[in-house]
């Protein structure tokens, strides 16, 4: 498996593509429809992580927002 980690504001027009793709397969526009948390106010991660396997596309991300306290 290859771990990749990249800023959020950093990432290349096909990882933004292949995120737009999972999150279309994984969160369905017939799904969200009447899903309650889609009217929620998330905050933005500021680091991706991608996980990919030998097979093309994305198998797995992570988005991670760090808050220093």
């Amino acid at each position: 498996m290859q771990i990749e980690l990249y800023r959020a504001t950093e990432l290349t027009h096909n990882q933004i593509t292949a995120l737009r793709t999972l999150s279309q397969a994984v969160y369905s526009p017939e799904s969200n429809v009447n899903w309650p948390g889609r009217t929620i106010e998330w905050a933005t991660a500021e680091w991706r992580i991608f996980c990919r396997d030998e097979r093309p596309g994305q198998c797995a991300l992570f988005a991670i927002l760090y808050i220093p306290i």
